[in-house]
């Protein structure tokens, strides 16, 4: 890998931390739709460019995180696809962690805030949050 690449890497993840940043910032400090907030951060994880996984479409990417957090996952393309609501109170169906936990861990490692404050914001308890915090 070219350091130009990395350097296109380095920036591009620095985008990603800064727009998960702007959201659980927003979702901590904010009064309304903090669930969602911290969906959108978890979902940007799935944006995120890794060094072997070639030229990734980042902005492409970033825009169907946005879309599809923003319409609850009900996604309707000229009538041929509609995907499940996003869900946040289940695991994905292919075992992945769901966005709004991977928001709420987020938060917790980034800031100070408490684990009970970030499960009430995420719609979680305090056990199921603790529980996904042992298994990062």
């Amino acid at each position: 890998m070219t350091d130009s690449n990395l350097d296109r890497i380095a920036d591009a993840t620095a985008g990603v931390d800064a727009m998960q940043d702007a959201a659980l910032e927003r979702a901590i400090v904010g009064d309304v739709d903090a669930a969602a907030h911290l969906a959108f951060a978890g979902a940007l994880e799935a944006a995120r460019p890794v060094p072997d996984g070639g030229d990734p479409l980042l902005l492409g990417s970033l825009l169907a995180v946005a879309i599809e957090t923003r319409h609850g996952g009900a996604i309707r393309v000229d009538g041929l696809h509609e995907s499940p609501p996003l869900s946040l109170s289940s695991f994905e169906p292919d075992g992945r962690r769901r966005p709004v936990v991977e928001g709420a861990l987020l938060a917790l490692e980034r800031f100070d805030v408490s684990v009970e404050t970030v499960a009430s914001l995420a719609t979680l308890s305090v056990a199921e949050l603790e529980t996904e915090r042992r298994r990062s």
